[in-house]
């Protein structure tokens, strides 16, 4: 467990130093000097040195690194990491003491929120073994906000890591209304699937209806400020579980699909930190329920959809639903509400973790000083994006002969990622707009990430919510 502020029982402490003269304790600069030599090809160290007095063994986890900005260029896959596997080995109680350095406000926050991801476990369904406490010291940092982000990234990867049959359209309304309802500036609307068909939501509707959970649009309006209008709208994608319809995944991939609604969680989360440290700005919530399955009622390829801008859209392929549920929920809240700026994420595509790894998130629009800004902040909190091209000509692969255009590109090997985000572009119209893919940055289902661990990440909760703090 991880927790803010000193405490005078925990002795054992983690250490971090460029020069063995740094450390104050000679003993510990003469092992610093001995065995944490750094040669040409290294970066950095962490190593244990216990100490034995009276009988009692004190532990300092040290953290040697050649200059600040190699600790910030791989403080998420080296340092952090292992200083996880060091705690996880000793599993004692330990004190980081961030008040002993003069690193930046925003080194500081991202070794606190880092190690808040790190040191996460998901064990609802099972015994949780006796685990250690971490004690976190940064004078320079609030402790509501550290609770609040703490807060925030749990609730996104708890939401996540649930199984699918825990999480489906119907819980997921009642998990949002259990969190939000109460908060004060906070209202929450639910358009439900025969409402959905009446308001020509189409693209929701029609994903939904393999499934027997009800499809569900949820909208969450946070208004601290009287006057009317939101500055930002997030639209996060929420396919509860996606077994790509009757364009059926194949085993290998179906079962990483509880995670389709990483973004969803992500907004959500998002959404939690920003009523918590009373943001001052409005702000709308959107997030389209579905589940995407197989029966004799569900949608099928070749299908024409007519979206909520009536726009029509053949069905190439129903695991390209992801994209659909979104189409509706863009067009709807810019009709209806105009924010200023929307910023719409997803799970959308394998492409994208072709394209940039399980490590990177794909940015698409046209709007260069909005990118810039997510993108440049992005890397600074260790959840990054880089930009893809919305190059227009490609989206002539998706031209339809029967209608406006399909959901999918009519070539083998293309670049599905940005095709993805030409299709959502065809229903908004504002240029203050920004697309992210995180299909491989929200989770790690095949493999143990080594700071994140295993399953969902929460990439995106942070990102989102102090860019929107900051902008």
């Amino acid at each position: 467990m991880i927790k803010w502020g000193k405490s005078k029982k925990v002795k054992n402490q983690i250490l971090f130093f460029s020069k063995p003269s740094d450390l104050a304790l000679p003993y510990l600069v003469e092992f610093a000097h001995i065995d944490m030599a750094l040669k040409k090809d290294k970066d950095g160290k962490v190593k244990v040195f216990p100490l034995i007095e009276d009988g009692k063994v004190t532990h300092y986890i040290l953290v040697r690194y050649k200059n600040t900005k190699v600790l910030k260029q791989q403080l998420d896959t080296f340092f952090l990491p292992q200083i996880k596997k060091t705690l996880e080995d000793l599993n004692q109680d330990f004190v980081l003491d961030l008040d002993r350095y003069d690193f930046s406000f925003e080194l500081k926050r991202s070794i606190e929120d880092l190690l808040v991801y790190s040191l996460y476990k998901f064990s609802r369904y099972k015994d949780a073994s006796k685990g250690f406490n971490l004690w976190i010291n940064d004078s320079s940092r609030p402790k509501t906000d550290w609770e609040a982000i703490k807060e925030s990234i749990f609730f996104t990867r708890d939401l996540v890591n649930e199984p699918p049959a825990e999480v489906n359209p119907q819980s997921m309304e009642e998990l949002i209304k259990d969190r939000f309802n109460t908060k004060e500036n906070v209202k929450i609307e639910v358009i439900k699937w025969n409402k959905l068909a009446k308001l020509w939501l189409n693209g929701i509707w029609n994903v939904w209806r393999g499934s027997e959970y009800e499809p569900r649009l949820i909208i969450i309006k946070y208004l601290p400020q009287s006057k009317k209008g939101f500055k930002y709208a997030l639209v996060g994608k929420g396919v509860t579980f996606d077994s790509g319809g009757y364009n059926l995944k194949p085993t290998g991939y179906m079962e990483d699909m509880k995670s389709d609604m990483a973004w969803a969680a992500a907004v959500l989360g998002a959404l939690n930190y920003l009523i918590k440290v009373k943001h001052s700005n409005n702000l709308i919530v959107a997030v389209p329920l579905v589940e995407n399955l197989v029966s004799g009622k569900a949608y099928k390829p070749w299908d024409i959809i007519k979206m909520y801008n009536w726009k029509t859209v053949e069905v190439g392929n129903t695991d390209a639903e992801g994209r659909l549920i979104l189409a509706d929920a863009l067009a709807f809240i810019e009709d209806k509400y105009s924010p200023q700026t929307i910023i719409d994420v997803a799970t959308l595509t394998w492409a994208q973790i072709i394209a940039l790894g399980n490590k990177i998130a794909a940015l698409m629009w046209s709007n260069s000083k909005l990118n810039n800004k997510l993108k440049e902040l992005s890397w600074e909190l260790y959840e990054r994006v880089w930009e893809l091209p919305l190059f227009k000509p490609y989206f002539d692969s998706m031209k339809s002969y029967i209608a406006d255009f399909a959901n999918v590109s009519n070539q083998k090997w293309w670049p599905w990622t940005i095709t993805a985000g030409l299709f959502l572009s065809q229903f908004v119209k504002t240029s203050n707009r920004v697309h992210l893919d995180i299909a491989g940055p929200a989770g790690v289902f095949s493999w143990v990430d080594p700071l994140y661990g295993p399953w969902a990440t929460g990439f995106g909760a942070r990102l989102l919510a102090y860019f929107i703090v900051n902008n």
